[in-house]
């Protein structure tokens, strides 16, 4: 099939096929730092092993090198939810309407209805990590005047993506996911189940960035995941943001240095 159309078939064996074509590719040389150098080997020796989607994304989330998940009580998600509203006053209705998956791991979601009984909400769940990255999108839609095309530096396991792609207030049209290609198998993994009405490229080639400025015209969100190694496919590409979530601060100065030319 062709990688820039919407793959049918086993996520799990689309995605693995796809990490291991990524991982060919030749990377910049810099250092990854301590707790990436270990996590990367260690995720790409557990890829092999994973036998079902679900297994796959209850990994990744049991992973502190993606997004910190966590068990919380009710009280935890109503704070964070109560500080967004006062954070973000002209979003304060919508706070509430920021959902985790529900593939997501069962000890790190609470119900709505659990969250705040009586009220008239629709189901849902929420957690730690929804509110976190509710904060960054609803940052981003009161500072920018457009988030029609998007990259985020640093994908983790696609949490932030699927929250931009399904929330309330601002949906782009382009969603690209640039990371190592160990983290865009568990994204890829994650957004194509959570995620089937979208367009899923991989780019694994120069070529393959070919037509993303008009990507999503069709109303249709394309999502692209992109390895690190071709990070320079994308140079000239017009975003409106280019997003990272809680990364910047661990990467040592040549990921910076790259990032930032």
């Amino acid at each position: 099939s062709d990688r820039r159309t919407t793959m049918t078939g086993d996520p799990l064996a689309v995605a693995r096929r796809h990490y291991r074509q990524a991982a060919k590719l030749t990377e910049p040389v810099a250092a990854h730092g301590s707790r990436w150098e270990a996590g990367r080997a260690r995720l790409g020796a557990a890829i092999d092993g994973i036998a079902a989607v679900q297994e796959g994304i209850h990994l990744a989330q049991r992973q502190w090198l993606f997004d910190h998940r966590l068990a919380v009580a009710a009280v935890d998600v109503q704070r964070s939810h109560a500080a967004l509203a006062l954070q973000f006053p002209q979003f304060a209705r919508q706070v509430a309407s920021f959902a985790d998956s529900p593939l997501s791991l069962p000890e790190t979601v609470i119900a709505s209805g659990d969250l705040y009984p009586g009220q008239d909400l629709p189901p849902a769940l929420h957690s730690n990590t929804a509110a976190f990255h509710a904060g960054d999108i609803l940052f981003a839609a009161a500072h920018l005047p457009r988030t029609d095309a998007l990259c985020e530096i640093g994908a983790g396991h696609g949490a932030a993506a699927r929250l931009w792609l399904r929330n309330p207030v601002r949906r782009p049209r382009l969603y690209i996911l640039l990371d190592f290609p160990e983290s865009l198998f568990f994204a890829e993994l994650f957004l194509r189940l959570e995620l089937p009405e979208a367009e899923h490229r991989y780019l694994l080639s120069a070529a393959d960035a070919t037509g993303l400025a008009e990507a999503g015209a069709d109303r249709r969100p394309v999502i692209a995941y992109l390895p690190v190694a071709l990070a320079t496919a994308i140079a000239d590409l017009p975003l409106d943001a280019v997003l990272n979530s809680a990364g910047f601060q661990e990467f040592g100065p040549d990921w910076l240095a790259f990032y930032r030319d």
